[in-house]
């Protein structure tokens, strides 16, 4: 995948630059502290049914020099404007853990202030804001503290458990992260009327013990349109242990709505 000049969308190989596009496009956001090449293989996994389109938060990877964005009304202001561009057609936000999270606030507010919907909205790993609690007092957390919390809500991948130098080295953007994830929680409430018409795809994983299943059927809220559940084998991060059922499973959906 390459980069954009300012480094938030990165498509997959191939991918028209911006302009309506001959495919629809598939923008993936991924889980806390990971980065954009998380969906390299998805762009393969997915062939001609769509043009992926990966979400590169700052303070990771390539964009592991740029300040973190810990505020989610600073991120819709400049993810927002760079995003907007690839959204001329036909198009699905996918999104894991936090990155379902970003989705779901991402979406509300392309509705509200731009009039653009999804043809489907996917939501894997996560639970709604107004059902998670708090992981504590980020700021006050020592890293051994944080990453005790972490462990206890089953939010580290097997890699970062058994090798700490790479943890160490992934924690400010985790930390930050969390700290998005906060700023999100707080002011995402359940809405009162649905503000979306899309369907909505639920994606869990059999043996998660961070996000409950049924906790997720209340992502419900957000659209007047169908809801489905679908669960994968695996725990949290199943979108890496099973990632071409997951691909595969979006891919499907991508094709169902976007005929």
């Amino acid at each position: 995948m390459t980069t954009t000049s300012h480094g938030w969308v990165r498509p997959g190989p191939g991918v028209a630059p911006q302009g309506r596009p001959a495919r629809p496009r598939l923008v993936c956001l991924t889980y806390a502290g990971r980065g954009a090449s998380g969906f390299a293989e998805w762009p393969r996994l997915l062939g001609d049914t769509a043009d992926v389109l990966a979400v590169q938060l700052p303070a990771r990877e390539e964009r592991r020099t740029d300040p973190p964005v810990t505020d989610i009304d600073a991120l819709r202001g400049q993810l927002l404007p760079e995003l907007l561009p690839w959204l001329d057609g036909p198009f699905v936000l996918f999104g894991h853990c936090m990155g379902g999270l970003l989705a779901a606030s991402l979406v509300t507010t392309l509705v509200a202030q731009h009039d653009r919907e999804p043809a489907a909205l996917v939501l894997s790993g996560t639970a709604p804001p107004w059902q998670q609690d708090a992981l504590g007092d980020l700021a006050a957390m020592t890293d051994g503290e944080f990453i005790r919390g972490l462990r206890k809500a089953g939010a580290l991948t097997p890699k970062q458990i058994a090798e700490p130098a790479v943890l160490a080295l992934m924690l400010p953007a985790i930390r930050a992260d969390y700290l998005l994830f906060e700023s999100t929680r707080e002011v995402f409430g359940e809405p009162a009327a649905p503000p979306l018409r899309c369907p909505l795809e639920l994606f869990a994983g059999e043996s998660d013990t961070a996000i409950d299943p049924d906790a997720m059927r209340a992502w419900g809220a957000l659209t007047s349109g169908p809801v489905a559940l679908r669960v994968f084998p695996g725990d949290h991060f199943f979108l890496d242990t099973a990632a071409a059922d997951v691909a595969g499973a979006v891919a499907g959906i991508v094709r169902e709505v976007c005929p």
